[in-house]
């Protein structure tokens, strides 16, 4: 009895964390069943699809020609409904993962993005059960080209649906599944990444006082497995006052991303230098970058450091006090039982 309470208990704390970290969802699948969004998307693969892969587009194209892309769109409820099939760039987030989601900010710096090659998307109307293919036309350019264009279709419920609700927290799930689509004129691509440091400022986005180093895949080539170290010194001096270390990112082609070094001591205004350097499989970089915090800079990121947004841990702190009352009440009560 005792035994199956605390295992209970273990299960009570586990979902109130739970309840206190969820938020709004978004479920990115790739050719996979339902996981809970009501709908599927399946890549109809052309003939020009490279071997060795299955779930999405992996297609050798030809210059000037249009090449069809079409995926089957599924709905799996018993209810009729609306989905968007958009086409999108791929990007890289600061988290380093390549990602399909629409994000205009990130897009690739190069003319030759999938969505400037490819036809707009659409609102597709699906009644219970049914699927519907849809044909996107991508505008292979005349121009040979070097490497790969990668974007994928972005099939969305612009509908959010509700979620659970415990108390004061509220769990809303709005779903999405990509289909990522790779383009590429030669079958072996030879293109190497090439990655620049290409300034560092600092931020106090979201409470955590950070240097943000951008870097930039100047090359059009998807690349992983990356592991990147960064040192910050004052300059012309070897004191370090801030490390960041990150394993198995991924970038994708000609796409740049923020990668966050925090601070855990106070900034102060002056003249700094960031050492990054960065290996992926035989390849090596060694990034070097000079850059200046002004005296406003330093003051917003060391009010935070000094000026902590402690809600979460009071939060997280009372609901701990609230399972240890919990389990001590019933305890207690469990003792009084036994005793009359």
């Amino acid at each position: 009895m005792r035994q199956s309470f605390f295992r209970h208990s273990l299960w009570f704390l586990a979902s109130l964390f739970g309840i206190l970290l969820a938020g709004t969802q978004l479920v990115l699948a790739a050719n996979t069943p339902d996981s809970g969004s009501g709908f599927t998307v399946q890549a109809v693969l052309p003939d020009n699809q490279l071997p060795g892969q299955s779930s999405f587009f992996n297609v050798h194209v030809q210059p000037n020609t249009a090449q069809a892309l079409t995926v089957r769109v599924i709905n799996l409820t018993n209810h009729a409904r609306t989905l968007t099939v958009t086409p999108t760039d791929a990007w890289t987030g600061d988290n380093g993962q390549v990602s399909y989601s629409p994000n205009r900010a990130r897009q690739p710096r190069t003319q030759l993005r999938f969505t400037k090659l490819t036809t707009p998307g659409v609102t597709v109307d699906l009644a219970a059960h049914e699927g519907k293919p849809v044909t996107f036309t991508a505008a292979i350019p005349t121009k040979p080209f070097a490497g790969q264009i990668l974007g994928g279709i972005y099939v969305s419920d612009p509908k959010t649906t509700a979620g659970t609700k415990n108390g004061n927290f509220k769990i809303n799930n709005h779903y999405a599944m990509a289909i990522a689509v790779n383009l590429q004129e030669k079958p072996t691509l030879t293109v190497k990444p090439a990655l620049a440091l290409t300034h560092v400022t600092a931020s106090a986005a979201q409470q955590q006082p950070t240097l943000l180093a951008t870097i930039t895949n100047k090359q059009p080539i998807l690349f992983g497995k990356l592991t990147l170290t960064a040192t910050v010194f004052p300059r012309h001096s070897h004191r370090q006052i801030a490390k960041a270390t990150s394993h198995n990112y991924a970038v994708a082609p000609v796409s740049m991303f923020d990668y966050h070094v925090p601070l855990h001591k106070r900034l102060a205004p002056g003249h700094y230098h960031m050492h990054l350097i960065g290996k992926s499989g035989s390849h090596t970089w060694q990034l070097d970058r000079p850059f200046t915090i002004s005296r406003q800079a330093a003051a917003e990121v060391n009010h935070v450091n000094t000026h902590h947004n402690w809600t979460w841990l009071y939060i997280s702190l009372g609901a701990l006090v609230a399972a240890v009352l919990v389990i001590a009440g019933y305890l207690l009560g469990k003792r009084r039982f036994s005793t009359k």
